[in-house]
């Protein structure tokens, strides 16, 4: 992920932050399933969006906090 895609994270809403939390948590359920059934052709997709779940999920506790 690029500093500039970080950034655009940090500029967002909680809200907005939690919807897209819950698309990634469903492309990455979906893509731990297609992983399972062999039709998963870059397996590395799935440790990004893991990354990329922690990562807003790190963000809205910022938030949270207030720091």
């Amino acid at each position: 992920m690029k500093r500039t895609e970080i950034t655009a994270l940090h500029e967002m809403s909680v809200e907005e932050l939690r919807s897209k939390l819950a698309e990634l948590e469903s492309e990455l359920g979906k893509s731990k399933v297609e992983n399972v059934v062999g039709k998963l052709k870059n397996t590395a997709s799935l440790t990004l969006l893991r990354k990329e779940i922690a990562r807003i999920k790190t963000i809205v506790r910022e938030k949270e906090l207030g720091l």
